[in-house]
């Protein structure tokens, strides 16, 4: 287990994140709760991204799916997430598969996780 893997909810998704996500967006928070379903809705599209593009060795794929991952986790406020997918975006740069492929693992376990304490904030808002 490593570092960026907390046991609990707590520190999987910064809630506040959200809630200021949904000021700026819109009052209620629907469109906000509408952007996590979607990102919930992608993972297994994400994940199935990141998982083939690292174990099939494309540099370039991998990058972009790590790094579209990492941008929406960041704007989610889900910083497990955005920091695991900065590691593997980090070691496919440097050409460290081996390093990037001990990280799926890691992406199986997290996303669920976080998947579900970020519908916990959505259903609420809808």
């Amino acid at each position: 287990m490593i570092a960026y893997l907390p046991m609990g909810t707590d520190g999987l998704v910064d809630t506040a994140v959200l809630d200021k996500l949904s000021r700026e967006i819109d009052v209620s928070g629907a469109q906000t709760a509408r952007f996590v379903q979607r990102f919930i809705s992608l993972w297994p599209t994400r994940r199935d991204a990141i998982r083939s593009t690292v174990e099939v060795r494309d540099r370039q794929r991998a990058i972009e799916a790590a790094l579209s991952l990492k941008t929406t986790a960041e704007m989610l406020g889900a910083m497990p997430l955005y920091e695991l997918s900065q590691s593997i975006e980090q070691s496919v740069r440097a050409g460290d598969w081996d390093g990037a492929l001990r990280r799926l693992g890691d992406v199986e376990e997290l996303g669920p996780r976080t998947n579900a304490v970020l519908a916990d904030w959505a259903g609420g808002r809808l």
